[in-house]
């Protein structure tokens, strides 16, 4: 093999290696599809800018002990189940329900490891209204909730599951961004 043919493998042998090294750095986790109840009329979830929070609620058994009741419903700039962690974003379901559903449902957030502690679930109770609407979301407020890999909401009334997501959480500037960042979101109708 001539040196002008070593180079060239080389060099087909390197772009190979980085493309291989780019792709594995962009996996995402192979997701489940959505378990749904069939008492549930419509099912939206995806990514948002944080609409802002209105008061916030107790919820003992959250990583910080409460939760922030947002000012409104956030709207979605990316529907679907992959995007970033990214401080001032974050990811939820929007839900419709029939009416034998309607009441407080636990919602359960599973998600890697956060804190020293290690915490990988935290829960609250929301109320599910019929003919409105129900949102339930985390928003990344602080840096040690920005923990890529796989997150999943289930929303349970009773012992019925009303509905259970996994979502792929990629690390920051990965994934769908909103137009214009989150101070010019254009919302997805």
């Amino acid at each position: 093999m001539t040196h002008q043919q070593r180079t060239r493998t080389a060099r087909l042998l390197l772009g190979t290696c980085s493309l291989a090294a780019v792709l594995c750095a962009n996996a995402t986790h192979a997701l489940n599809p959505p378990v749904v109840s069939d008492k549930v009329t419509q099912l939206r979830f995806g990514f948002y800018c944080d609409p802002g929070t209105l008061f916030e609620e107790e919820a003992p058994d959250t990583f910080t002990g409460t939760i922030g009741v947002p000012e409104r419903k956030p709207d979605f700039f990316s529907l679907g189940a992959t995007g970033p962690a990214t401080i001032g974003m974050g990811f939820g379901i929007t839900v419709e329900i029939e009416p034998e559903l309607e009441g407080y449902a636990t919602i359960l957030v599973d998600h890697p490891p956060h804190g020293e502690e290690g915490i990988t679930q935290e829960s609250w109770e929301s109320y599910f209204s019929v003919g409105s609407t129900n949102f339930s979301g985390f928003t990344f407020e602080f840096e040690y909730e920005l923990t890529p890999g796989l997150w999943t909401f289930s929303a349970i009334n009773a012992d019925e599951i009303i509905y259970r997501v996994e979502f792929d959480v990629l690390p920051h500037g990965m994934g769908p961004q909103p137009n214009g960042g989150c101070r010019g979101l254009v919302p997805i109708a």
